[in-house]
């Protein structure tokens, strides 16, 4: 049981939203450095302009949050492309981020008459 003389810290909501932001963080002890993304509208506005079934929505999400996150760490004004192309549930990827904060992305899956093709490849551009 907790003892009611010991007081939990509150913390007021923060003046800014914590949606759609990138976060660098740096652990000096570890020799630890990373980043955390948070997405919010901007992801659902991505998501949301198509209809894609909900296995494709939950790919193209984190495929969007994977390019965020290696775009954002661009040490230049620039694009990175992210693209990928199967014969799986889902034909193409296509995440293009660019400095500093956009993104749009589009994800095509197979039609019901397509026959499946053999081809698999992924890209990553990068282009100042």
């Amino acid at each position: 049981m907790s003892d009611p003389r010991i007081e939990i810290p509150a913390r007021a909501p923060a003046a800014t939203s914590a949606d759609d932001t990138i976060l660098p963080f740096q652990v000096e002890a570890l020799d630890l450095r990373g980043r955390v993304v948070r997405f919010g509208p901007a992801i659902d506005t991505i998501l949301s302009r198509h209809r894609y079934p909900t296995p494709v929505a939950k790919l193209l999400g984190e495929a969007i949050v994977l390019a965020v996150l290696l775009g954002s760490t661009l040490k230049f004004q620039g694009r990175f492309i992210l693209q990928t192309q199967s014969d799986g549930p889902v034909r193409m990827l296509v995440i293009d981020y660019t400095t500093p904060g956009k993104v749009r992305a589009c994800a095509r899956p197979p039609l019901q008459r397509e026959r499946p093709t053999r081809a698999r490849c992924w890209a990553v551009a990068i282009s100042p």
